[in-house]
């Protein structure tokens, strides 16, 4: 399943890479290939009232000043924003691919505005506090044909939901493995969910 998963991620970044990038990108110095591009940040997200960390994967070239497109993905249930990094290859596959990858943490909230619990605001956190937060803190290209936005499983769900419901934000879509049936049956399979799922 992780293989299949990595296999379909660099499948998704070569394309997303093909459609996004605009000049050609040198390949990396030595000195780029052996540091870790990726950063650990914390912000404050006033959807959910609460500080929420995630990780930012820079392309390699991030220093000449240019302007990148951006990458949002998205971890599955039971995941964290740690994942994509800490059990895929990603930073190596991504070494040399021109755009910036945000991988936001948003426990298990399936992405979405829960009508139960007040404070769990996961959609507004993902498409308005945090493209905010990276396009005021990171060189971004501030545009819809600039942004792209993938899942895992539940990243999946979310990744979907998010780009047809904010259609003027992502340019592009993913759902790997996506647990697109969630609002049809998970809530009774599994009914602690049925609350985050509405």
């Amino acid at each position: 399943m992780a293989r299949k998963a990595l296999v379909c991620c660099f499948i998704l970044l070569s394309t997303l890479r093909l459609t996004l990038a605009q000049t050609t990108v040198s390949p990396p110095t030595s000195a780029g290939i052996n540091e870790s591009r990726a950063q650990d940040a914390v912000f404050h997200s006033p959807s959910l009232n609460r500080d929420v960390h995630y990780l930012v994967l820079v392309p390699h070239d991030y220093g000449n000043g240019r302007s990148f497109p951006v990458l949002y993905l998205l971890h599955g249930l039971y995941g964290d924003y740690k994942n994509w990094d800490s059990r895929t290859g990603l930073e190596r596959y991504a070494k040399t691919l021109p755009f910036l990858i945000v991988m936001p943490d948003a426990d298990d909230g399936w992405y979405t505005n829960s009508v139960t619990v007040p404070g769990d605001r996961f959609e507004d956190y993902i498409a308005k506090d945090l493209v905010s937060e990276i396009d005021a803190k990171y060189r971004t290209i501030r545009e819809r044909r600039a942004r792209a936005i993938a899942g895992l499983s539940m990243g999946g769900y979310g990744a979907v939901k998010l780009a047809l419901r904010y259609p003027e934000l992502f340019a592009f879509a993913a759902s790997l493995s996506g647990a697109l049936n969630a609002p049809r049956d998970l809530d009774q399979l599994r009914p602690d969910f049925r609350a985050k799922l509405l």
